[in-house]
């Protein structure tokens, strides 16, 4: 007999007795905060690898992936995914859902859901959601080190007397040297995650500057596009699909989809039909279609998407200019919900100018991490435009009971955004990971060996940081102070 689970009390079980075993296991290895957590560091890398993959950095976590079923000699047998039989060991997924680094996945979406997205969020460009979920980590250990901390310094200035006869439990605070204590606050500043933190916050800070003066230098010179989506009704003909479409075509140059399923067509002659009725209208009103359709018999999916297992393979669609001697070459990319649960399949894609897709929260970081324009048009939900930076442009909620038409206008770019996550994926993160590892080894052993010099130049840094903090001090009261005699001036006057 089959026996089924519901997946998130199975998981969420496994999750919550991975995580005792886990902290029971670091702090076992772990005393003090100023020492590398050499098994969470494992984690936090892996889980940051991970998370470019695994399932779970998708709120359709829900979607049951695996299935349980009890066999004859009454053991138990494990089924999972094709999808994910592909491109993941299958003892990798298991082991990722019952292991503390596949609960990182869930961190990026439940910061992101919650509201709290902007900037933190666009990080997604750099690394993906990996490094969002290693730095999400990361914060975490810090806040446990600051815990650790306060225990050692409560626990070193307090002497806890019990009373016998009275059975009551008193605290006497007890005089600690100062020099103590500043070792315990010393630990937390030289904290190798809050390094981490820093550091990358720097590269972010670089990084934006950078896309945004890209921005504003071509801001005055990026013409618009109209783009719009056709969402029809059940039983919409193809000759209603066309004529609404024609509608919202306009002088700009257009790009125009349907819902997913758009049409349902019976046949191959159906098909002819429909291709040529739409060569023929976006000719005349000169616009490019994306359209949609299913066809109950055959082997047939989608126009010009090569359908099977494995990679999301992009086609080159060649439309023809007004001279007919040169074609214009748009590369289009086509996918589904469930598509877009695993950021590895856009990104493979990511040459593509324009991306019909159907997830809203998915979207937003899709376009992030990809630096381009996406444009979703969702039947049964929420359809709009999107920005590279993640943005919702726009936004409607479609009704079944009738055509939805949405149009809304873009800057038309020439290229995308280019992003690093776009050109090296994870692997940003892992050179994150390996500059981070040797910098703290070095810094390790040039206090082991030359301890004297390195102790000389901190100081040197300290001086100098406080050199131009008293400089910043003393221009900001110089400018407070002419402000005031302004002021006072503009008084006198009255």
């Amino acid at each position: 007999p089959r026996v089924g689970f519901h997946p998130d009390i199975a998981w969420n079980w496994t999750k919550f007795q991975s995580n005792i075993t886990f902290f029971k296991f670091t702090d076992n290895l772990r005393k003090s905060p100023t020492l590398i957590n050499i098994p969470l560091l494992t984690a936090l890398t892996l889980g940051a690898a991970l998370a470019h993959n695994e399932p779970s950095t998708s709120p359709m976590e829900r979607v049951t992936l695996m299935i349980f079923h009890f066999n004859n000699r009454g053991g138990i047998d494990f089924k999972h995914n094709n999808y994910i039989s592909n491109h993941l060991d299958g003892n990798l997924v298991i082991i990722s859902k019952i292991f503390p680094v596949g609960l990182l996945g869930d961190w990026s979406y439940t910061i992101y859901n919650s509201g709290i997205s902007g900037d933190f969020m666009r990080l997604t460009s750099i690394g993906g959601l990996g490094a969002i979920n290693f730095l999400l980590a990361s914060w975490t250990q810090i806040i446990s080190d600051f815990f650790i901390l306060n225990h050692r310094i409560n626990r070193a200035t307090r002497t806890v007397i019990v009373d016998e006869d009275t059975a009551l439990i008193s605290e006497i605070e007890q005089p600690q040297p100062s020099n103590n204590l500043k070792v315990y606050k010393d630990d937390l500043t030289v904290n190798f995650y809050l390094r981490i933190l820093i550091f990358v916050a720097v590269l972010f800070l670089l990084y934006r500057c950078r896309r945004l003066k890209h921005i504003e230098s071509n801001v005055n010179r990026i013409p618009y596009e109209r783009v719009g989506c056709i969402l029809p009704t059940h039983n919409t003909s193809v000759q209603e699909m066309l004529k609404k479409t024609a509608t919202i075509s306009t002088g700009l140059q257009a790009k125009i989809v349907w819902g997913e399923s758009a049409l349902a067509l019976r046949n191959d002659d159906e098909l002819d039909d429909l291709l040529e009725n739409a060569y023929r209208i976006t000719t005349a009103h000169k616009f490019y279609l994306g359209l949609t359709y299913t066809i109950p018999t055959g082997d047939n999916e989608s126009y010009s998407i090569e359908s099977g297992p494995g990679k999301l393979k992009v086609v080159n669609a060649e439309i023809e200019t007004k001279s007919k001697k040169e074609l214009h070459k748009l590369d289009v990319s086509g996918a589904i919900c469930l598509d877009m649960d695993f950021p590895e399949l856009l990104g493979q894609a990511a040459a593509a100018d324009f991306v019909g897709i159907q997830h809203l929260q998915m979207s937003s970081v899709r376009a992030i991490e990809n630096g381009y324009w996406i444009l979703r048009c969702d039947g049964g939900g929420a359809s709009g435009l999107i920005d590279p930076y993640g943005r919702v442009r726009h936004f409607e909620i479609s009704s079944n009971e009738q055509v939805n038409i949405f149009a809304w206008e873009m800057p038309f770019t020439g290229e995308k955004i280019e992003t690093y996550y776009s050109k090296y994926v994870e692997f940003t993160v892992w050179g994150a990971l390996i500059f981070l590892g040797l910098a703290e080894l070095l810094w390790y052993f040039s206090w082991k060996v030359a301890e004297e010099d390195m102790t000389s130049l901190s100081d040197a840094s300290k001086e100098f940081l406080r050199k131009r903090q008293e400089w910043a001090e003393e221009k900001y009261d110089e400018i407070f102070d002419q402000e005031e005699l302004n002021l006072r001036a503009k008084q006198s006057l009255i």
